[in-house]
């Protein structure tokens, strides 16, 4: 066996691998699609024009992708669920905090048309506090009162919106690893077909995306990624397979048939996620030592895309172009997502070895 052939279980060992890198530009194509929305230009995106979905909407079908792989691969790991939970809270909530008090008390109190007092005292922020710090089970929200309420997205802070069903894949799996049915692979199959199925129909029609069909694309494409954990040491990471999945999408895009486009992206993007993020490539993985700036990156691309939109339209009384949104944006963005790994999100995964390593010391390890 060639490395270039290898199992996923041979390539997956350690830190040896490139999904800090895959998620970190799968966070930075979430901000290149809203440097289009935030400026009123959404339909103007060119991926948009060619199938009906942006490139930042591949990009969190990427991350939950990767998601459902490392997920999959940390309960196979945790020891028990208490271990498997906490180490899901850690790398969520602390930085998620950070986010919501930055858009309150920075981003929302520079750019609010409310008095400082009617603002902070609003029923309305107190609901942006709570329902962003606890995510579950009512969800998240994005408007502030008097924040950005003319711009063509009247949001502070849109992503979040996956975060609940980011949430809903740790707790379904942890379901069914209590369960014991992540020993069953061929019933996490039947899963993702089933899931698979029903978005691939909704793509294929064009019909518009309920809860109940964006429930199945995230459990489609998380579990996908779960599965070629599960099935580490049958799934082979080989070019040919990458490159016949690339070549379906370029032909499905150029073809006269649009409602396959956006199937044909679906279908390829677990394969290629996980191709990119374990090929063999020693220069890529050299981004490992950099650090984890995907997380903050997401969660932190939105604010700023909506503050430079709000500074350019008092400086200039015109909106600023896609471009230039992106331009400013995304080193603004890069900084704050390492500063929240760095003082943050790294601290918190320090938290965590901490306390197994206590509870090492009065529990034996289990094999």
């Amino acid at each position: 066996m060639t490395e270039r052939r290898a199992t996923i279980a041979a390539l997956a060992r350690g830190r040896d691998n490139n999904f800090n890198l895959v998620r970190a530009a799968a966070a930075a194509l979430v901000i290149y699609t809203h440097a289009f929305g935030a400026t009123g230009n959404g339909a103007d995106e060119p991926l948009v024009r060619l199938c009906g979905k942006s490139l930042g909407s591949v990009a969190v079908d990427v991350f939950f992708v990767v998601s459902g792989f490392l997920i999959a691969k940390s309960w196979c790991r945790s020891r028990d669920l208490v271990e498997f939970a906490l180490a899901r809270a850690l790398r969520i909530y602390p930085a998620l905090w950070v986010c919501v008090a930055f858009c309150v008390l920075v981003v929302g109190a520079a750019f609010t048309t409310w008095s400082p007092a009617a603002y902070l005292g609003a029923d309305e922020t107190l609901r942006f506090v709570l329902r962003n710090l606890t995510v579950l089970p009512f969800g998240t929200l994005g408007e502030l009162p008097g924040v950005f309420e003319h711009h063509p997205e009247p949001t502070i802070n849109l992503p979040l919106w996956t975060l609940p069903f980011e949430l809903k894949m740790y707790v379904l799996l942890a379901a069914l690893g209590v369960l014991g049915l992540l020993a069953r692979p061929w019933l996490v199959v039947g899963l993702v077909l089933v899931a698979g199925g029903a978005y691939l129909q909704q793509t294929w029609v064009g019909a518009p995306e309920s809860s109940l069909l964006l429930h199945a694309r995230f459990v489609f494409f998380f579990y996908a990624g779960s599965l070629a954990w599960l099935w580490r040491d049958r799934v082979r990471i080989d070019p040919a397979i990458a490159v016949a999945c690339a070549a379906g999408v370029a032909v499905a895009l150029a073809g006269p048939w649009p409602e396959a486009r956006q199937p044909a992206l679906a279908l390829a993007t677990p394969y290629l996620s996980l191709y990119a993020a374990l090929a063999p490539s020693r220069a890529l993985r050299a981004y490992n030592r950099v650090g984890d700036y995907s997380y903050g990156l997401y969660i932190y691309g939105f604010p700023v895309q909506q503050a430079f939109v709000a500074v350019s339209v008092g400086a200039t009384g015109v909106a600023m172009s896609p471009a230039e949104n992106l331009a400013y944006a995304l080193p603004v963005a890069w900084l704050l997502a390492m500063a929240s790994w760095h003082v943050v999100e790294e601290r918190a995964l320090g938290w965590r070895t901490r306390l197994w390593r206590v509870e090492a010391r009065v529990r034996p390890e289990v094999s």
